[in-house]
């Protein structure tokens, strides 16, 4: 979103580093000191998952199939709505939805559109978290690349400047190094 594009003043600047995925197949810059996810539960093939220090925030970085049937510009909504499902959240409230500019993902020349869904969503555990899905399309390898940030929810409207930082950083940087990961 617009408001991801630059911190606001006072926000907490986060340190980047490039992480590989996918056994080096990809990769993207993911901020300092956040964790391999597989280090704490089985992370699924088509996944990579990191999270901060605390566990608050993480980042799903994910390779779908192909949705023909969507439109570009319903594309993040129609992922974001397919995985509230799966996930069982009780209630989701969506604030803003976006199309990229293909300047916004220099790195991946192959990607027809992208678009971006910010919500709130309230899980079963009571806990409110905000998330931030990203969609990538790659329909000439009949893929999809989903970037998810999840955040705590706060009544702080700075507080979203981590989640607006991790995001526009991994889709800005993700790059693939290997094609054959799509084969």
């Amino acid at each position: 979103t617009d408001e991801c594009k630059l911190p606001r003043s006072g926000s907490l600047m986060l340190r980047f580093e490039r992480k590989d995925l996918y056994g080096g197949a990809m990769e993207c810059n993911l901020p300092q000191g956040w964790v391999d996810g597989s280090i704490h539960r089985d992370i699924p093939d088509n996944q990579e998952a990191y999270k901060d220090f605390d566990g608050d925030r993480s980042i799903i970085i994910e390779l779908v199939e192909f949705q023909s049937p969507v439109s570009d510009t319903e594309a993040a909504t129609y992922h974001f709505n397919d995985i509230a499902e799966l996930n069982d959240v009780q209630q989701s409230t969506v604030h803003e939805t976006k199309q990229f500019a293909s300047s916004e993902y220099p790195a991946l020349s192959r990607v027809r559109s992208g678009g971006m869904v910010t919500a709130t969503q309230l899980m079963k555990s009571g806990k409110r978290v905000v998330v931030r899905l990203a969609c990538l399309r790659l329909p000439e390898i009949e893929t999809e690349l989903l970037v998810t940030v999840h955040e705590p929810a706060s009544g702080d409207p700075a507080a979203g400047d981590a989640g607006c930082q991790v995001i526009s950083e991994c889709v800005r940087t993700i790059a693939v190094r290997d094609w054959s990961l799509f084969a």
